[in-house]
């Protein structure tokens, strides 16, 4: 038998070799992973083609299958969605500081730092209040 890396779901070795069952239990959570983006995305163009928000449809599609009982497949998806939607998200702050025009902001940079200055001074003041 060969050994396999990723038996468990949190992605630890183990020592000794694999049963069969082990190692098709591996690939199942590692199928239901693959599976979970086709799933996403359907979800999303489906909607999409009803007219309605395919986000909100992705978003009651995370929040029904959050819901139900915590299982090893739950861990290994969440945290694969967890390093997808800080990659999107890094990209889309790139991309939106790629189209903010230096000359601008640094011709406007008093407004700007008012601005800043004012929404600062409003969360001290609501921290104190509360």
């Amino acid at each position: 038998m060969s050994r396999y890396a990723a038996a468990t779901p949190s992605g630890q070795r183990r020592g000794r070799e694999l049963t069969p069952l082990e190692r098709s239990y591996a690939l199942a959570l590692k199928l239901l992973l693959l599976v979970s983006i086709p799933v996403a995305v359907g979800t999303y163009l489906l909607a999409d083609r009803l007219g309605v928000s395919g986000l909100l449809a992705v978003v009651m599609l995370a929040v029904v299958l959050g819901n139900r009982p915590h299982s090893a497949s739950h861990h290994l998806t969440h945290r694969f969605w967890r390093v997808v939607g800080f990659s999107v998200s890094s990209l889309v702050f790139t991309l939106v500081g790629l189209q903010v025009h230096l000359d601008r902001l640094t011709a406007s940079a008093v407004d700007v730092l008012g601005v800043v200055l004012t929404f600062l001074v409003a969360r001290i003041a609501m921290v104190a209040i509360i």
